[in-house]
């Protein structure tokens, strides 16, 4: 089973779920997710907690009374079960993350050069890479103070939205506001062709960052 089956299991099951146990579930899903690092492992075992969790629902039972009282616990002894990721692994999926997030604040560049084409004003001959090498470290403490509140709290999957919403935001006013400083220092030249060669470069590049990362899941997973 893929991962795109195991996904579309995953919401086919979690459907059929009452409000109680769904609640329960996706607060394990957000723990067992950020506290596990072998992403297609820890989707195959939420699968399994979610199967088991159905099967006793159509018994009876409650989350607590198939899990325990302590769901904490229960997790934390499903995360000590599951693979570590290799090193191979964590430094694909660093260049995966980096690569995304340098095209996530190169878009509005682009899409600023290509309103330039009708509104000149939007277009740059040259441009600071000071904003990019600013705004990167500062978008990951955003990503990780996210982070630290959806895993100490009861957000959810809502905590996802937050995190995808507030990383965008938050990353796109610090390199406007960074570019708006540094306007004229460390410049390169800029135009509409090497703005959407920069994009469509970062967007390939972490494509297949992100499928080789893939690979090397479905490795561990097997062996």
């Amino acid at each position: 089973m893929n991962m795109k089956d195991i996904i579309k299991r995953n919401r086919e099951l979690q459907a059929s779920l009452n409000t109680h146990n769904e609640k329960v579930y996706e607060n394990m899903v957000v723990y067992i997710r950020l506290n596990s690092l072998s992403e297609r492992a820890t989707e195959e075992t939420l699968l399994e907690i979610l199967e088991h969790l159905v099967i006793g629902q159509q018994n009876g039972k409650m989350a607590e009374e198939i899990f325990g009282s302590d769901l904490k616990a229960y997790c934390d002894d499903v995360l000590v079960n599951l693979p570590k990721e290799t090193k191979a692994l964590q430094f694909m999926n660093m260049l995966y993350f980096n690569t995304l997030i340098f095209m996530w604040m190169f878009i509005p560049k682009t899409i600023g050069e290509i309103i330039g084409l009708f509104y000149p004003a939007f277009s740059e001959d040259r441009i600071s890479l000071l904003p990019f090498l600013i705004s990167w470290p500062f978008t990951w403490i955003v990503i990780w103070a996210v982070l630290k509140a959806i895993k100490n709290s009861v957000y959810g999957s809502k905590g996802w939205i937050a995190l995808g919403v507030s990383t965008f935001v938050i990353g796109t006013i610090s390199y406007v506001l960074t570019d708006q400083i540094f306007k004229d220092i460390w410049t390169v030249p800029m135009n509409l062709l090497i703005s959407i060669s920069i994009t469509c470069l970062l967007f390939t590049l972490q494509y297949a960052f992100k499928k080789y990362s893939t690979h090397l899941e479905t490795k561990i997973s097997y062996s």
